[in-house]
């Protein structure tokens, strides 16, 4: 004799929105359910006002709806919901979302009294439960959501042989909910031919076909072009099929022109197989979208790309102090750090240097790097003697050194000149910092 169990866990979608109609949903059925705990009367009362095939209401099927026969009940029919609701509310929103689900679930209803035999005694038992606005959500989904994975658990169990295996794969949204409802359909006959069973396979259906009916009215298949390509690249690149993760996400971004997510996804496959020509046109375009539209996040994610990557800004000087000061602002202190090291390091003689010295021995002080916070002042202190934050580094010098315990002297400036051999510490100390940074990035 053999058993086989299995249910969804997940799926491989992109993460999209909070979900939190679908939890407010999944809370609901909850709260609902444990009326049966707190008050079996009253669960009990509405239990007798829920939907009878043999005197059914549109109130009753509403209601049966949010109603279930034990916690297993439950539990299957709020996992189903979670999972699938969260990934069709970020498509619908929940108005929509909860009319699907409403929809379904009564039309569930009135499906499983066109099924059920009046001479038997089901056609006298209330048909409780979500099952029907879940099937309608997995019918939806199959219509926009076919070409991603379900993350399926399963266990079988062979009771004679004593064997019992499970695990978890990924199986094709289109094969999961195929097999779901070709599933309810054998059953649903098996049952029927033995005279009915408990479970109402006839509300599964009606609430399946009713997500579908819905989800053509809405328009939900058209957006499946949008996105078929770009998850396909998405697999190809999460596996390391380089080209054919380019080719997808090309495909995707001629019908979808303004995913930057995915033209920034193109971009990291150009690096690794050394077009950094294409990769570097890709990332100055998604850097130059990013910094005037001043999406802080966007640009200091682009920014650390490209520094992992050794992919120039092509900044200009006062570009690129506009630049930290947008880092800085936005709480991305050390992106903004390296940001007035590359002035420093592109234009050391230029006007910008010596602010952008000050700016980062600051930061980095604020980040508690001493040690390369005590480099730069010192670099500040050898390369602009008449500095107006000479006292300030000098403070932080003694400071850092009484800290760290270190004896050598800061560099002075006295009355010699910025070319005088006191430039010399401060230049031997640039050269292991731009190493350092090299091998950070």
């Amino acid at each position: 004799m053999y058993f086989f169990f299995f249910y969804p866990v997940g799926t491989d979608a992109p993460k999209q929105g909070r979900g939190i109609g679908t939890y407010l949903l999944v809370t609901t059925l909850l709260a609902v359910y444990l009326i049966r705990t707190l008050s079996p009367i009253t669960y009990g009362t509405l239990v007798g006002a829920s939907f009878f095939p043999d005197h059914p209401t549109w109130r009753g099927a509403f209601l049966s709806l949010f109603l279930h026969g034990s916690w297993m009940h439950l539990i299957g029919n709020g996992l189903y919901l979670a999972i699938f609701g969260r990934q069709l509310e970020s498509r619908l929103g929940f108005p929509l979302l909860a009319l699907v689900f409403v929809a379904g679930g009564v039309a569930g209803c009135w499906s499983q009294l066109l099924v059920t035999d009046p001479t038997s005694r089901l056609f006298h038992i209330p048909v409780i439960g979500a099952s029907g606005g879940v099937a309608a959500l997995l019918g939806a989904t199959l219509l926009r959501f076919h070409h991603q994975r379900v993350r399926v658990a399963w266990v079988l169990l062979a009771l004679l042989g004593g064997i019992t295996k499970g695990g978890a794969t990924f199986v094709p949204t289109f094969v999961a909910i195929a097999f779901w409802f070709a599933l309810q359909i054998v059953q649903g006959l098996v049952a029927w031919g033995n005279g009915g069973a408990n479970t109402a396979y006839g509300a599964h259906a009606g609430g399946f076909l009713t997500g579908i009916a819905l989800a053509i009215l809405f328009g939900l298949p058209a957006g499946v072009r949008r996105e078929v390509h770009r998850e396909r690249g998405r697999r190809h690149f999460e596996r390391g099929d380089w080209w054919a993760a380019i080719g997808e996400l090309s495909r995707h971004l001629e019908i979808v022109p303004d995913d930057d997510e995915s033209a920034a996804m193109r971009a990291r496959a150009y690096v690794v197989l050394g077009q950094i020509g294409d990769a570097s046109t890709e990332y100055l375009r998604l850097f130059r979208d990013a910094r005037q539209a001043e999406d802080v996040e966007r640009t200091a994610e682009l920014y650390r790309q490209m520094r992992l990557y050794a992919i120039p800004t092509n900044l200009t000087e006062s570009g690129l102090l506009k630049l930290a000061y947008l880092l800085r602002k936005g709480g991305h202190r050390r992106e903004a750090a390296q940001a007035f090291l590359e002035i420093v390091n592109r234009y050391p003689d230029g006007p910008k240097a010596e602010i952008a010295s000050i700016r980062r021995a600051e930061l980095l002080w604020e980040l508690g790097e001493t040690e390369d916070a005590l480099l730069e002042y010192e670099r500040l202190l050898a390369s602009h003697p008449e500095s107006d934050w000479r006292e300030l580094a000098e403070g932080r010098v003694d400071s850092i050194r009484a800290l760290t315990g270190r004896s050598d002297s800061p560099p002075t400036s006295g009355n010699r000149s910025p070319s005088a051999t006191p430039a010399s510490p401060a230049r031997s100390a640039i050269g292991p910092r731009r190493s350092r940074n090299r091998s950070e990035a």
